[in-house]
C-alpha cells in the first residue's frame, strides 16, 4: 500500500538521499513539502479509516493545526459517548527528528488541547468514575485530579536507543517477546 505514488517517492529518494528530516538540500525540501502536502488530511493513528471526534472540534482553531474545516467533519458523530475503536497514540510533526529527551506534549505541539483524530469522551467518563478508579488502584479525584488525554503531569523522555539487545537478551532466556510494527500506524510506526 502506498501513500504517495512511485514516481514521488523516487524524486524524494534520489533528492534526499536518505536524509529527510534535516534536509538541506532546496530540492529535497521542496518535494518533502509536497509529501506533506500529500499526506495532510491522514487520520494518522489509522491511515484506513476517517478521524472520529465531536461536532465541537470544528469549533477549535489553533495555528499550528492543519486540517482543514471539510477533514474535520469527517467522522463527525453527534452522539453523547461516541465510541472510538481504536487507541490514542503519540505522534510528531512529519519530518520532525526524534531526538533523545524531553517529548513535548500534543499541546506543546498544536498551541491546542485538540488532538486530531480522537474523541476521548467515553474514556475520560469511564476513568474519572469513582468505581472504575478503585478498581485499577487509581488515586481519588480529590488527590490528583481528572483523567486527561493530554495532560502535563508526565513528562515522557526518549532515550531508550535500540531495544534489539534486550529482546536478545529476553528470547534468549525463554521469554515470548512482541516487536511492534504499526503498518497502519503513522503514530508509532515502528518500535524495535
Amino acid at each position: 500500500m502506498g501513500l504517495i505514488s512511485d514516481d514521488l517517492y523516487k524524486d524524494v529518494d534520489a533528492a534526499c538521499q536518505g536524509s529527510y528530516w534535516n534536509a538541506t538540500n532546496g530540492r529535497c525540501t521542496l518535494l518533502l513539502d509536497k509529501v506533506d502536502y500529500e499526506l495532510n488530511d491522514l487520520n494518522i493513528y489509522d491511515i484506513l479509516e476517517p478521524c472520529y471526534h465531536s461536532p465541537s472540534i470544528r469549533n477549535i482553531v489553533s495555528s499550528k493545526n492543519r486540517l482543514p474545516d471539510s477533514f474535520r467533519r469527517l467522522g463527525e458523530i453527534d452522539m453523547p459517548f461516541p465510541v472510538r475503536q481504536r487507541m490514542i497514540g503519540r505522534s510528531w510533526p512529519l519530518r520532525a527528528p526524534v531526538k533523545d529527551g524531553r517529548v513535548p506534549t500534543w499541546p506543546e505541539l498544536l498551541g491546542s488541547s485538540y488532538v486530531p483524530c480522537t474523541d476521548d469522551e467515553v474514556a475520560t467518563t469511564w476513568l474519572n468514575n469513582a468505581t472504575v478508579r478503585n478498581a485499577i488502584h487509581s488515586q481519588s479525584l480529590d488527590m490528583i485530579g481528572s483523567w486527561e488525554l493530554c495532560t502535563d503531569k508526565i513528562d515522557f523522555m526518549h532515550d531508550a536507543g535500540s531495544m534489539i539487545k534486550y529482546h536478545k537478551d529476553l528470547t534468549s532466556k525463554g521469554y515470548r517477546v512482541l516487536i511492534f510494527s504499526g503498518d497502519h500506524d503513522v503514530c508509532a510506526i515502528h518500535w524495535e
